[in-house]
Formats: structure tokens, C-alpha cells, sequence
């Protein structure tokens, strides 16, 4: 591309941002460190800092840099906040982009530990959502169930998860990475609930869904995430045990049996 159109030109800027969010998405998260903010500073440069496309580098900078460490968080905030205020100038605050640029902020605001500010981002996000798309829209549904996770009301964010994953599967299917987001999120407030029967069964369907999406797609993202869930359903499965049983395949087994009235339930 660059050779075709020069190093300049958006064609060579949006495939150099397209190759960073690929690797953000295979969880390389430092390499696409490097890519992604080489493209927005040479968006700022280009085309401008108040450009749509530089705003939208920027925030995929923010968002890619979150996932390396608290550090990178901080740095999320401090981009979320300039890619907000400038898409706020040229959008409008009741734009899309606007509206998941503040939800972005709010997720990484609570990260840090500023859960006032986040819920006060997640209020403003939710109640335009409502207002645009209606109070049934998935957005909105996604955005309720943070804030209650920010507010650590766990029951309550147990209930939207569970209509936010069924929503999901409903939109998108069963192994659609935002459906996983979603399930894995629910997996977390199960575990904080202490409802090991779902959160044992749940995480189960979740490495089977690993597991699939690397057979199928050839995604090697999926890898580093099955270890991590195979330690998640031994954790579960040791609190019952502990508590009430003597043996995991009988538990498993029981999980399992337990999900499939609940769906059809």
C-alpha cells in the first residue's frame, strides 16, 4: 500500500491502523503499541489533530494501551479525554462516536479507581442511548450492567449480564467475541455472587467457545485465553467442593445439567 500510494496518503494510514488493531486483537499488545501510535501521530500531522480519523487512531491508541498495564490505563484516560472533548466540538453529544468514546472513559476511569467520575460518564452514555435508540437497545443494556458493576451491586450485575449475553447471542451468535466479552463478564459477578453451579457451567460453555474459535478461524488470541479460564472453573469448582462435595466430575457434570434448565427454563 505505501509503495502504491506513499507513506502519507489515509490508504497507507488506515491499513497501518488496520495491521495495529489485528494485533491488538491476537493480544499483541505492545507491538501494536508501536503501530497504532505511529498512525496517529502521522494522522495529526497529516490531516490534522480535529480530524475524524486522527480522533479515531487516537482512540484506538487509548483503547489498545489499556490492555497493557495500569500505566497504559492512565494513559487511555488522558486520550479518552481529548478524543471526547474534540468528537463533543465537531459531533455533537449525542453522536455515536461520542457515546462510545464516553463509555470507553468510563470503563477506564473505573479501572483506576475513579468510580465517581465513571458513573457519572456511564449515567450521561446510558440516558442518551435510551433517549436515541430506546430503553431495549444492547448499548444501553451493556452500559447498566458496568455501572453496576462500578457501583459493586454484583446481584444487579448478574441479572444485566444475563440479559446483555442473551441479547448478545440473539445480535451477533453464540461465539461472536462480544457475546465471549459478555460471558466472561458474567463468569466475574457469578464468582463474586457465589453462584458456583452457573459460574462453573458458564465457564465450561467459555472454553468450549475457545476452543472453537481457534479450530475454526485460526485466531491465536483464543489461546492465551483458555489458560486463564481452565484456572478460573478449577477455582469454582475447588470453592464447592470445599463447601459440599467430594468429587469435581460429579459437580461438572451437575453445572452443566443446571445451565441446560436454565436456558430452557
Amino acid at each position: 500500500m505505501e509503495r502504491v500510494y506513499g507513506p502519507n496518503h489515509p490508504e497507507t494510514l488506515w491499513n497501518q491502523g488496520y495491521q495495529g488493531r489485528a494485533k491488538n486483537r491476537y493480544g499483541d499488545f505492545e507491538a501494536a503499541d508501536t503501530l497504532l501510535q505511529a498512525v496517529a501521530d502521522k494522522c495529526g500531522e497529516v490531516l490534522g489533530l480535529m480530524h475524524p480519523d486522527t480522533l479515531m487512531a487516537m482512540n484506538g491508541v487509548a483503547i489498545n494501551a489499556a490492555e497493557i498495564s495500569l500505566e497504559g490505563v492512565k494513559k487511555a484516560v488522558d486520550l479518552g479525554r481529548k478524543v471526547l472533548a474534540a468528537r463533543i466540538e465537531i459531533f455533537g453529544p449525542d453522536h455515536i462516536n461520542v457515546l462510545e468514546t464516553q463509555g470507553d472513559l468510563a470503563y477506564f476511569l473505573d479501572i483506576i479507581g475513579d468510580h465517581d467520575e465513571s458513573e457519572r460518564y456511564h449515567k450521561s452514555t446510558i440516558a442518551a442511548r435510551n433517549k436515541i435508540y430506546g430503553p431495549g437497545n444492547p448499548g444501553r443494556l451493556t452500559l447498566m450492567h458496568h455501572l453496576a458493576v462500578c457501583y459493586i451491586r454484583y446481584e444487579e450485575a448478574v441479572e444485566l449480564g444475563k440479559a446483555v449475553l442473551s441479547q448478545s447471542i440473539k445480535n451477533v451468535g453464540d461465539d461472536h467475541i462480544y457475546t465471549l466479552i459478555s460471558r466472561e463478564s458474567l463468569v466475574y459477578n457469578l464468582e463474586n455472587v457465589g453462584q458456583e453451579y452457573e459460574e462453573i457451567a458458564l465457564q465450561s460453555r467459555l472454553i468450549l467457545n475457545y476452543r472453537d474459535v481457534i479450530e475454526r478461524s485460526q485466531r491465536p488470541f483464543a489461546k492465551t485465553l483458555i489458560p486463564n479460564a481452565e484456572k478460573s472453573l478449577e477455582r469454582a469448582l475447588e470453592r464447592l467442593n470445599a463447601r459440599r462435595y467430594d468429587g469435581t466430575a460429579t459437580l461438572l457434570e451437575e453445572s452443566v445439567e443446571h445451565l441446560s434448565i436454565e436456558e430452557k427454563n
